[in-house]
């Protein structure tokens, strides 16, 4: 409806009609009314009660009533991630170790069509039970508007407007219940420049659609060249105008790792050389604590691409991280009985020589490894090295590389 239709159907009707309760003109979806109605004048005894605890759809990435951005370049994964979130909250399960909130969520695809959808949510449900598939169906609906010609935001005499279309997913998030609305991508959806202007009527767009349906919102945005090249992961990383990240309220950022010393965690270096090591970051949070990275590993599933949370295993000190690898080897390891520092040389894999050797001082000045006398002594090999048994889990490379 365009705002011209709006007038002439509120001037049929006799002019707005005013709602007792908050003195706001009962006008038609995405109409705004008159701005004296959205006046509002909190009392004495309303400032001094707690208010309600905030809300979260996905804690504490996505924050409920708001428009959170997920950033990332192409082939990252980013519909898997969506498509994850989608169906961790319908089941109100946690995703990547946070909690959801159980709702009905739309997932309105514009980039992938609906038998792509239906490879990421196989992928998403593999090995889940008939239950978990059938609650998925009901509470996951996919609006597919893959080719057609549907745009939140289009040019207008220069000018960046919020159309119809945004109002009519309102309509239908509202109508089913939606409490969580995903909207990929914003490339596809966006009709106007991806400048400041255009970009800025995106997000309201997107807060019309949380206002109408009662809902979180998250858009999927693609990085800019640039940042993709240089591996920037804040919240300016998306491509167009930075008003994008501005005007949102949480931005999550999901990237590839390019240098294994950057991840604390195990076998980063072939993940990283396979290029299938991904961060899932969290640069801006107005509304929440900063949620600490995520490592996800990018595997090939049958028919797309599955992401597999990785543990953090130490610090982000290297030095901890080269240990957390060298001992991870040592625990599981196979081949050498007696491992001597000879054999933590040899360690081509888990960072330089100098590394390995910083990394098992480390661990001796901490007493995370014993060095005992080698049953064969040689001139060049005297002692070799045991890892105690309490200390092999990556809790304890964590609390110990704390100093807790």
């Amino acid at each position: 409806m365009s705002l011209r239709e709006a007038v002439d159907l509120i001037a049929a009707r006799g002019g707005p009609r005013t709602d007792s309760d908050t003195g706001a003109a009962n006008l038609p979806a995405g109409v705004t009314p008159p701005l004296r109605s959205l006046v509002h004048n909190f009392t004495g005894r309303a400032l001094l009660t707690t208010p309600d605890p905030r809300e979260f759809a996905w804690d504490p990435y996505v924050p409920a009533g708001c428009v959170t951005i997920a950033v990332g370049a192409g082939g990252t994964s980013k519909t898997g991630l969506l498509a994850r979130l989608g169906v961790a909250s319908a089941l109100g399960e946690p995703l990547f170790g946070s909690r959801t909130r159980q709702s009905t969520a739309l997932y309105v695809t514009a980039e992938d069509r609906l038998d792509d959808m239906h490879r990421h949510l196989f992928e998403a449900l593999r090995g889940r039970s008939d239950a978990d598939a059938e609650t998925v169906g009901r509470a996951l609906p996919i609006l597919a508007v893959s080719g057609f010609d549907v745009k939140l935001v289009r040019m207008v005499e220069h000018a960046a407007i919020v159309t119809q279309q945004a109002q009519e997913i309102a309509a239908v998030a509202k109508e089913i219940g939606a409490r969580l609305v995903i909207l990929d991508t914003a490339s596809r959806l966006n009709g106007a420049l991806e400048d400041n202007e255009g970009l800025s009527a995106m997000i309201q767009a997107g807060e019309l659609i949380a206002r109408e349906a009662d809902a979180a919102v998250v858009i999927a945005h693609h990085t800019g060249k640039a940042q993709a090249r240089n591996g920037d992961a804040d919240q300016y990383g998306s491509r167009g105008g930075s008003a994008f990240s501005d005007n949102a309220r949480s931005v999550i950022h999901l990237a590839v790792v390019t240098e294994a010393s950057k991840a604390p965690v195990l076998d980063a270096v072939r993940l990283v050389e396979a290029g299938s090591l991904l961060a899932l970051t969290h640069p801006k949070h107005n509304y929440s604590r900063e949620a600490m990275p995520v490592y996800l590993s990018r595997e090939s599933g049958s028919f797309a691409a599955r992401l597999v949370q990785l543990p953090v295993v130490a610090s982000t000190d290297p030095v901890a991280g080269a240990w957390a690898q060298i001992a991870d080897w040592l625990s599981l390891q196979r081949e050498v009985k007696f491992p001597s520092r000879a054999t933590v040389d040899g360690l081509d894999h888990i960072g330089t020589r100098s590394l390995r050797g910083a990394a098992l001082q480390y661990a001796i000045d901490r007493q995370l490894v014993s060095e005992l006398p080698h049953p064969s002594p040689t001139r060049a090999t005297k002692t070799y090295f045991a890892v105690a048994a309490d200390l092999l889990s990556p809790h304890a490379y964590r609390s110990a590389s704390d100093g807790s």
